[in-house]
């Protein structure tokens, strides 16, 4: 090659050098910031599954996501291995991390699917349903759910005999709402489920976990959040589930559990022939961490009493119901990827997860 060829060559060759060297630097540099994104992509390329480091914390303590986008970092920075989804999608989830898995009772599901996830998953926990007795959720008939709660059960069992079951996920037991359209109590609902699985399959159904969700819905008395009503429909549940031989001591998940709205005011707005609700103030930041505090220390001091097993708070990230123009209540994160930090209510959360004293 004629030496005045040569020069450029070099040059660029150096340039090149100097320029993956810099790129390297940069990268060790941002590597800690960048890996909770860039693991979980590259990871699986090499057969690889993403960690789920955890501190020492209770692991009775979980959570509900309502963000898909980079949620293994979601787990990271929470810390907790117990997590639901709302699906049964069993790909990607961490080393460490224990996803319970759910179907919905109130709308189609591939079936082929869930016995795959179920193979997939063995000895996994499987929630059938969502709040099947409220409007906007599964809000199905006792009869309904009876036959799709058999009918998955055998898919599910069929594909993996270890794995456990867990319903009905009722919306609370005895109270339902003040100041609102009002939907079938727990009570109400989960009697007729009873006697629709008897009398459709002659036994009482193959429940493992019994489940519920928890709300106080009073909207004359704002801000939501009161502990102490949340608790009482658990303590209602635990002893009508007594009342029978076949459920009495069974463990209990409470597989939602939360403030709908944490604003002292609230103001209505008719929008398309409907109503939207928009917050009047500021959130009540003081009123959300004293219910999380109190709700969880008196889970964890009546969890023997009541064979409560483990309890999910809702939500990982802000969300808006179908009825709001904003987030009503507690979200564990702010924002998502690797710009996503824990918010206020998030090291909250994690703290009492790991025992830490609190002073409200």
């Amino acid at each position: 090659m004629p030496q005045h060829k040569r020069q450029p060559l070099k040059l660029i060759l150096a340039v090149s050098f100097l320029l993956v060297i810099f790129i390297a630097v940069v990268g060790l540099l941002n590597w800690e910031r960048a890996k909770p994104a860039i693991e979980p992509l590259v990871g699986p390329l090499f057969g690889v599954a993403p960690k789920l480091e955890t501190q020492e914390v209770d692991d009775r303590f979980g959570i509900i996501l309502t963000n898909g986008m980079f949620f293994q970092q979601t787990l990271r920075l929470v810390g907790l291995p117990w997590y639901m989804d709302y699906s049964h999608n069993p790909d990607g989830i961490p080393l460490g991390a224990q996803k319970a898995m759910k179907v919905r009772t109130g709308r189609l599901v591939n079936t082929k699917g869930v016995a795959e996830a179920a193979r997939a998953r063995p000895g996994s926990y499987w929630l059938i349903g969502n709040e099947p007795n409220a409007p906007g959720q599964d809000d199905v008939s006792p009869e309904s759910y009876a036959q799709s709660f058999h009918d998955y059960v055998n898919i599910i069992k069929g594909a993996d005999p270890t794995a456990k079951i867990v319903g009905p996920e009722i919306l609370n037991f005895d109270h339902t709402c003040v100041g609102c359209p009002g939907f079938p109590a727990g009570r109400e609902w989960l009697t007729g489920f009873l006697r629709a699985y008897q009398e459709s399959y002659g036994d009482f159904p193959p429940v493992d976990v019994w489940s519920i969700h928890t709300y106080d819905l009073n909207w004359e008395r704002l801000p939501l959040g009161d502990a102490a009503a949340q608790l009482g429909e658990l303590t209602a549940f635990r002893a009508y589930l007594d009342t029978m031989p076949q459920s009495r001591n069974m463990p209990i998940w409470l597989t939602e559990f939360s403030v709908m709205w944490g604003y002292d005011s609230i103001r209505w707005d008719e929008v398309n022939g409907g109503y939207r609700a928009s917050p009047v103030g500021a959130l009540n930041v003081d009123h959300l961490k004293g219910y999380l505090i109190t709700m969880t220390d008196a889970l964890r001091m009546r969890s023997a009493e009541l064979n409560v097993e483990r309890w999910f708070l809702f939500a990982t990230h802000p969300y808006v119901e179908d009825w709001a123009t904003a987030p009503g209540g507690i979200s564990l994160v702010d924002g998502a990827g690797t710009d996503a930090r824990l918010s206020a209510f998030g090291e909250l959360y994690r703290s009492l997860a790991e025992g830490r004293p609190q002073g409200q």
